[in-house]
């Protein structure tokens, strides 16, 4: 795979560094994209090659790249299938943003040492836990159509649990607004 260096637009070699490739598929204006150049982030990309010539011991001993692209790409496949091929060699993600695209290849970052403790804290916790069932709810109120007051909508009066009432003393509705209950009352 012949590959455009970023760093000079005179200088053309082989490589097959996987952001590299990417880049040469996606300016390529023949079998590629024909994508110009000011419409890659050009930062990202060189920050993205770098991850890619990052030297990784072996177990064996030695060194290999990083990520390396080794593979063909079928020219009468998708644009989508070819970048999606050359991007998982890398485990690398392109994004379209603000008239750029954006490729970066991904590596394990080992984690912050930071921890968070009481001193980075603001406030007091507070732990709300769900609620039981018992406390869900410990009254009903609707509304229905009484035909004693020429069908116009009355509501139900509140009917309490004393059983199932809070702890506070706060009366949780069950509210039967929606459902409407012709009541005849004789």
């Amino acid at each position: 795979v012949s590959t455009h260096r970023a760093d000079t637009e005179s200088t053309w070699q082989f490589s097959n560094n996987s952001a590299l490739v990417l880049l040469d598929y996606m300016r390529d204006t023949e079998h590629g994209l024909n994508e110009d150049i000011a419409n890659i982030n050009l930062a990202e990309l060189a920050a993205s090659a770098d991850v890619c010539d990052q030297d990784v011991s072996l177990s064996a001993g030695g060194t290999q790249k990083r990520f390396t692209c080794d593979g063909q790409l079928d020219t009468r496949a998708s644009f989508k299938s070819n970048i999606e091929n050359i991007l998982s060699s890398m485990i690398g993600t392109c994004a379209y943003s603000a008239g750029q695209f954006h490729i970066t290849a991904h590596y394990y970052k080992t984690p912050d040492t930071n921890v968070i403790d009481e001193t980075m804290m603001v406030g007091g916790l507070q732990v709300v836990t769900k609620p039981s069932r018992r406390k869900l709810y410990n009254a009903v109120k609707g509304q229905f159509i009484s035909e004693e007051e020429n069908y116009v909508v009355a509501d139900y009066p509140a009917q309490t649990s004393s059983t199932y009432a809070t702890a506070d003393g706060e009366t949780i509705y069950l509210d039967l607004t929606h459902t409407m209950v012709t009541n005849t009352i004789r």
